[in-house]
């Protein structure tokens, strides 16, 4: 995941680099997710079909070769871009097959929670491609980051090949074509589906602006001072912070109602955006503490949807099952970003206070999705 979010880590120096406005820059981030979404229903359906091994082997490959390219070869939004998107492909055949290399290997008792701590792991990825972006930075610039966390991807992917026995898949039929019926007609499925939707959109929103942000904060005459600060590494502790959060929702959703659990976190989360939209003039050091709770509460119910949606379909659809629980939700992270750039530059651009405003209320919108999707009934389900 090194290889994921640097974009989101240099976004500051790349503004200059190729002279991005906000739409541009919420596109380049938003690109490699909208990949993913393209991708993850045919990698991740393909599990159903052989092991989910070598289909996570390769993507890793592209990952580190999308960095590595990007590195040396980038100089505009549309060749950042490209490799951005093959990014994308790569993390789309990695992350939620790697999910299922993980399931498919474990007895069934231990699927919910090992699920629930994989998912977690994502936070902590989010971290190591903030912090290697910041160790770089203090030596290199924004192209060596995307050679490095490139560099990366590669290890990770000598790492599966080697660590991860191969395994006979039970389930291949010989079909090429994922089953998404049966997922689609288990309303429960799609509630989680839907769900992260708007789970992603705030996330990734968050995480892709997060220092853009902070950068800006430390403009204003009162908060020159952190300006020195390793805005990348505090990104990374933002992230950081947010896996124990996942850890502790996933296993309280194992011991009280589900629904109920994830729905107090949205909330939680919703009323902290609704706080950060008015805090564009406050102290850095405060301000980081705020988007510190915020990322705990944003990433708090990744494990718990993903759990439920788990122990909720049979295993013999579930390649299929996550193939549309990360198509939906890589297309809320890949239009969120986006979305959240075109409303600043509409607002007049990141430097304006009534940007800031319009994006934290951008950001806080895929909260409602989630609320709607775990807590409406359908007219079907009430007559």
């Amino acid at each position: 995941m090194t290889g994921f979010l640097p974009v989101a880590a240099t976004l500051p120096d790349l503004f200059v680099a190729f002279e991005l406005s906000e739409s541009e820059a919420g596109w380049l981030t938003g690109s490699a997710f909208a990949a993913y979404a393209a991708t993850v229903p045919f990698a991740t359906a393909l599990t159903d079909r052989v092991d989910a091994k070598p289909v996570v082997v390769v993507a890793l490959v592209l990952s580190g070769l999308s960095g590595i390219g990007f590195g040396l070869f980038a100089d505009d939004f549309w060749s950042a871009m490209g490799y951005r998107v093959l990014a994308g492909i790569g993390f789309g055949a990695m992350h939620f097959p790697g999910l299922k290399m993980l399931a498919d290997r474990l007895p069934a008792d231990r699927t919910a929670r090992a699920s629930g701590l994989y998912v977690s792991m994502f936070s902590l990825g989010g971290a190591a491609s903030f912090a290697v972006a910041g160790a770089v930075m203090l030596y290199a610039d924004w192209r060596a980051v995307f050679i490095v966390t490139g560099l990366c991807s590669g290890v990770g992917a000598l790492l599966i090949s080697f660590a991860v026995s191969a395994r006979a898949h039970p389930h291949d039929s010989g079909q090429g074509l994922p089953e998404f019926k049966p997922v689609i007609e288990n309303r429960a499925a799609m509630r989680y589906i839907v769900s992260y939707f708007g789970h992603i959109w705030e996330m990734f929103s968050f995480r892709s602006w997060f220092v853009v942000f902070m950068v800006l904060s430390t403009t204003h005459a009162h908060n020159q001072s952190y300006q020195s600060w390793n805005v990348p590494v505090l990104a990374a502790l933002t992230s950081l912070v947010a896996w124990p959060a996942g850890l502790l929702v996933s296993e309280l959703s194992q011991r009280f109602a589900r629904n109920r659990v994830i729905t107090g976190t949205v909330l939680a989360s919703l009323l902290l955006c609704l706080v950060l939209a008015g805090s564009a003039n406050i102290s850095t050091p405060v301000l980081l503490a705020l988007m510190m709770v915020f990322s705990m509460t944003a990433f708090a119910d990744s494990t718990a949807l993903a759990s439920g949606l788990v122990v909720t379909v049979p295993a013999a659809v579930r390649g299929a099952a996550l193939a549309l629980y990360a198509l939906f939700g890589f297309v809320g992270g890949a239009i969120g970003p986006a979305v959240v750039g075109w409303v600043m530059e509409l607002c007049g651009g990141r430097h304006d206070p009534q940007a800031w405003v319009a994006a934290w209320l951008t950001i806080g919108a895929g909260t409602l999705v989630v609320l709607a999707a775990l807590n409406l009934r359908s007219r079907a389900a009430t007559t």
